[in-house]
């Protein structure tokens, strides 16, 4: 009984945003039923979503698959909505994550068609991670109407999309009045972080280099605590330029890197290039390094299905999360990058 408790309390505490303190509850859950000699089919899988969605906020996504596999319980997954709803948020942001957007959508959809109309909360939280991930596809109409739909729509993370919605539409003023409301207390800190980059990009409205790099340092603060990196990982390009140009940025950027662990160098550098590294830079899965091999060989998309033995819409989808990772939009940028990066040899 203890074991579950602490297993729900995790669960409850990631939801709401409080990543570390979630990780120490799921560890003492795990402690507990070590002492006990709780097999693992025996033990609540609640602790395992809970380290799941922490480790989506703290982009380990190795780490998401892990505790993802220990938390798809036949019979919750298929008979409890709130737990169907909330690994289905993980999986869509797993899948964003790695560029994967169709994918995450269809997730999405599946379980927003099989659910009641009781069950509201659940609703408007995957309607929010729907219209997000729209937005990263750049699909602002269908965004705006997941948000709409959304209930209780006066949330702050409703707020912060409206705000990326309406700057897209030109309403500077709406856009301004939107990110206000998504920075007021008590919102939650994953969304203050957010709207902070959201400002130092641009939106609403274009800010100096100087405003910009304190929007930067004050996010970062504010987020090293929990380890919440998934802000910055996703952030708009220019936020990401700054990480990789601005020295203090860079510098206080430092503890964002996540390297593959086969890839992980002494100095914690990404794909084990130089310790001096831009940190802003979102790792490269085995297939995209892979990918950007054959990239760097001037292969075309066609040769390297041929050679990988995938299809070419694969490759494509493949070199789009390649593109969006190291903030290019061509090919041959991303090969020149990479081989800044030290990803690739020169």
């Amino acid at each position: 009984i203890e074991q579950a408790a602490l297993g729900q309390l995790a669960m409850v505490q990631a939801i709401v945003g409080e990543l570390e303190l979630a990780r120490r509850t799921a560890a003492e859950a795990a402690a507990v039923a070590d002492r006990i000699g709780l097999p693992s089919e025996r033990r609540s899988p609640a602790a395992a979503l809970g380290m799941a969605l922490v480790s989506l906020e703290q982009y380990d996504l190795d780490a998401v698959d892990a505790h993802l596999e220990q938390a798809s319980r036949p019979l919750l997954a298929t008979e409890n909505p709130v737990w169907r709803g909330l690994l289905a948020q993980v999986r869509s942001g797993l899948l964003r994550a790695r560029g994967q957007v169709p994918d995450a959508l269809a997730v999405l959809e599946k379980v927003l068609s099989d659910l009641a109309p009781g069950d509201a909360w659940l609703i408007d939280r995957l309607r929010v991670e729907t219209a997000a991930t729209l937005l990263q596809a750049e699909d602002v109409d269908l965004a705006q109407r997941q948000l709409e739909a959304v209930r209780v729509p006066d949330g702050f993370d409703v707020a912060l999309l409206s705000a990326r919605v309406l700057a897209a539409r030109g309403e500077a003023a709406g856009s301004a009045r939107a990110l206000a409301r998504a920075q007021a207390n008590p919102a939650p800190l994953r969304t203050r972080v957010a709207a902070l980059l959201l400002e130092a990009s641009g939106i609403p409205r274009p800010c100096s280099a100087d405003r910009a790099r304190s929007d930067v340092l004050k996010a970062l603060r504010l987020a090293r605590p929990e380890s919440l990196r998934r802000p910055f990982l996703e952030a708009p390009g220019p936020v990401r330029r700054l990480g990789e140009h601005d020295p203090h940025v860079k510098a206080q950027g430092r503890w964002l890197t996540v390297a593959e662990p086969e890839a992980r160098s002494p100095a914690g550098s990404v794909g084990g290039g130089p310790p001096d590294a831009p940190e802003m830079v979102e790792r490269l899965t085995a297939k995209e390094r892979e990918i950007l091999e054959h990239l760097a060989e001037l292969l075309t998309t066609e040769e390297i299905a041929r050679t990988m033995f995938i299809s070419v819409n694969t490759v494509r989808t493949h070199i789009r999360s390649i593109l969006r990772k190291l903030g290019v939009s061509r090919r041959n940028a991303a090969v020149r990058k990479a081989r800044e990066l030290g990803l690739l040899q020169a």
